[in-house]
């Protein structure tokens, strides 16, 4: 037996909470205050404010919305009464309407629930030695829409003793946080932002103000949450201090957080680039090569990003990153790495 009733002709007026009906029978098929009703073809989704006392007519708890008219109608009575979710039935019509309401009802419930309506992740950058007015440092190219809402740097070493001020840029165009970090002072976090970047899109941080004595060795910490369906992950983020050596390897015992598809790579030599040749970084999986050999080409710019072959990890699986190749006038040094990603199932 099927849970919805649908027999007769209802009429639904706009702006108006009473729906009138034709040939119908919901009173004697029981239906009741708490269940849904909603006309065919439209996604709306009404609930029933009053237990009905005849066949003729029915309170909903919301004005209708749509276009006064005479129509067919669906009235759900399977639901939970808890939630209010409305199990599906292989006779349902504009089944898609009704798994949306279904969905929407459960984001709303997670976040009643204390669940964060935004899934925040960090992304860290390093500086490595002193500040240096006017410096740049830390790109990295976007592969996903985001929407940053922190920018925050310190240190883990000696504060500065004059204050500091850090800002970054979105396609070298300088934001205008201007961040300061005051004299003595460990770590500072800006007030909440809504920049935003698209796919393509990359970011640098850049020093303001240096007056030394300025401390040393910095990290930033961008906290962001995606703002498109595709959430990228950069997980993978690992520096090699000094100078580039054939055979080395980035990110020893490193594992990915949830299985994962890897595709692309961020760089940035801190130091110098290499001279000579291009760098040639091999990905490897479980500390060895891949069946099809899998490289990756560093230009001899400063920075850039790099697509390669979709590989896929488990949670199990350490991801490296073998130097092959080095600049042969000067082979590369402090070089920043971050790799791209998305969870798979």
């Amino acid at each position: 037996m099927s849970d919805i009733i649908n027999t007769g002709t209802a009429t639904f007026t706009n702006g108006n909470t009473s729906v009138t009906f034709t040939g119908a029978d919901f009173f004697s098929k029981g239906a009741t205050s708490g269940h849904k009703i909603k006309r065919n073809g439209e996604p709306n989704m009404y609930t029933i404010a009053q237990t009905p006392t005849d066949n003729m007519s029915l309170i909903i708890q919301e004005p209708y919305a749509g276009v006064t008219g005479a129509d067919s109608f669906q009235i759900f009575t399977d639901i939970d009464g808890q939630y209010g979710i409305i199990f599906p039935q292989s006779d349902m019509r504009d089944l898609y309407d009704t798994l949306r309401y279904d969905f929407q009802k459960i984001i709303d419930e997670l976040a009643f629930a204390g669940a964060p309506s935004t899934k925040q992740r960090m992304t860290q950058r390093i500086w490595l030695g002193q500040p240096v007015q006017g410096q740049k440092f830390g790109y990295l190219k976007w592969s996903c829409a985001a929407q940053i809402d922190y920018f925050a740097f310190g240190t883990a070493g000696n504060p500065p003793e004059n204050a500091l001020t850090l800002d970054f840029e979105i396609n070298g165009v300088n934001q205008a946080v201007n961040l300061v970090l005051s004299a003595g002072s460990s770590y500072n976090i800006s007030s909440a932002l809504t920049k935003t970047v698209v796919s393509g899109d990359y970011t640098e941080c850049e020093w303001i103000t240096v007056n030394a004595p300025a401390g040393s060795n910095y990290f930033v910490d961008i906290t962001w949450h995606p703002i498109s369906p595709q959430e990228v992950r950069y997980d993978f983020h690992r520096i090699v201090i000094g100078k580039l050596v054939v055979g080395d390897i980035i990110g020893a015992g490193w594992k990915p957080p949830v299985k994962s598809k890897f595709f692309g790579l961020s760089y940035n030599f801190k130091g110098n680039p290499p001279e000579g040749q291009n760098a040639i970084l091999e990905l490897y999986k479980d500390n060895a090569a891949l069946g099809t050999p899998v490289t990756i080409t560093l230009d001899q710019g400063v920075n850039g990003y790099k697509s390669f072959t979709q590989t896929d990890y488990l949670v199990t699986n350490v991801l490296t990153f073998r130097q092959n190749q080095i600049g042969t006038i000067f082979p590369g040094s402090d070089l920043e790495v971050t790799a791209h990603s998305y969870r798979i199932e």
